[in-house]
């Protein structure tokens, strides 16, 4: 997969709400246009209507969206960040928290994210529980990007890209596990 740093600074629009250290954003103002061969992508532009939903991150916070409509999603770049997925009714929700107060601490750092992921769906979506989530250490601890991809009705592949491990233009791209939203 062809991505970069550089991707977070995409000309897209804020966020729909922010409360405290939430960010939530809508999936109809934050596609990716991606193409390229199955082995990796490369994304080219933002584009709202398309079925592979965007979510950006924020420094100390956590970003969120709901997918109706979308298929897909991309999330990054990766650093340090957790990566979350909740169930709100028939909305799945996607998570990126990001803490960089505990650097050097993980323990710490991992429990900071939770804390703003329960707060994100506190603020946002009352009721709805945490049910996937990946780690930075987890991914492998090398910079990269999370792609979801939706194989049925209930469950969504989790991949990896490893921008660090780029050869001829396309990252390692590996299955950190599936979510089963229920």
């Amino acid at each position: 997969m062809a991505l970069s740093r550089t991707a977070q600074n995409w000309p897209v629009r804020g966020p729909l709400a922010t409360k405290g250290t939430s960010q939530q954003f809508d999936e109809a103002n934050y596609g990716a246009e991606v193409t390229g061969p199955p082995s990796g992508a490369q994304i080219i532009k933002p584009n709202g209507g398309s079925a592979t939903k965007y979510l950006r991150w924020q420094e100390n916070a956590c970003t969120g969206m709901a997918l109706e409509k979308g298929t897909k999603f991309l999330t990054g770049p990766f650093s340090g960040c957790c990566f979350f997925m909740a169930l709100d009714g028939k909305k799945v929700i996607i998570l990126h928290a990001n803490d960089n107060q505990h650097r050097g601490d993980a323990t710490a750092t991992q429990k900071e994210q939770k804390k703003l992921a329960e707060e994100y769906l506190k603020n946002f979506h009352r009721g709805a529980k945490l049910a996937y989530h990946v780690s930075y250490q987890t991914m492998g601890g090398k910079f990269g990007w999370i792609e979801g991809e939706k194989v049925d009705a209930k469950t969504w592949n989790i991949y990896y890209a490893i921008t660090e491990e780029n050869t001829g233009g396309n990252a390692a791209r590996r299955l950190v596990g599936g979510a089963f939203i229920a």
